[in-house]
């Protein structure tokens, strides 16, 4: 069954290049964003700068492939 479930999920992401990138990035901006209205500011922020960071650096990798 493990082997199933590992199949899949390999599947599933490879479907997704690149894209895995820009939903964690959004997901630790969503994150920081929920972090920051609960009034831990510092953890909030610290997330959303690395969910921005990620998505910048997906940005840089695309435009180093397309000029290849």
């Amino acid at each position: 069954m493990s082997k199933i479930l590992d199949e899949v999920f390999k599947q599933i992401l490879d479907f997704l290049p690149g894209w895995k990138t820009y939903i964690a990035g959004a997901g630790l901006i969503g994150l920081g964003v929920y972090q920051i209205s609960q009034g831990e500011v510092t953890t909030g922020i610290a997330s959303v700068t690395a969910g921005f960071g990620l998505l910048a650096g997906r940005r840089a990798v695309d435009r180093l492939l397309e000029k290849k």
